[in-house]
């Protein structure tokens, strides 16, 4: 039997940021006093900042407390077992309010989710990592490849 190995790359800071402003969602975590939280957002790359719109909550008070904070994105082709991902990290900050039309500058943040969102969250790109899985070569029976995780 022959498979399809998969290669995997370590993307550059710029190709990661490339790729993070292609995508309108992400995940955020964070901290809390009680627990780590993932939550799923809306997102737009502006500068060297990842900016997001949520209600009031933890969100919010975590990043009134300049709290460090993480967004991840990635985009996959289970048919080609082939994709992409991108972290950010960096320090949180609560931004002024919304200007008209719900946008911050020239970064459009339109939640999907329901509810009032009156809050921009920016957070500094500070650490970037980033990595592909391509299709690579033929493999006969018996041989090991390290797939997207290895």
């Amino acid at each position: 039997m022959t498979t399809t190995a998969s290669r995997m790359g370590v993307l550059g800071r710029q190709e990661c940021l490339a790729l993070l402003a292609t995508v309108p969602t992400g995940w955020l975590a964070f901290t809390t006093v009680l627990r780590p939280r993932l939550v799923l957002v809306n997102i737009a790359l502006r500068g060297h900042h990842v900016l997001l719109r949520t209600g009031p909550g933890e969100a919010v008070t975590a990043a009134e407390n300049g709290a460090v904070m993480s967004v991840g994105v990635s985009c996959t082709d289970e048919a080609t077992r082939t994709g992409w991902s991108v972290t950010v990290t960096g320090t949180a900050r609560l931004l002024g309010p919304l200007l008209d039309g719900g946008t911050t500058g020239d970064a459009p943040l339109h939640p999907w989710a329901p509810g009032t969102k009156d809050h921009v969250l920016a957070i500094e790109v500070e650490d970037v990592s980033g990595r592909r899985v391509s299709a690579g070569t033929a493999l006969g029976t018996g041989e090991a490849s390290w797939g997207w995780w290895g």
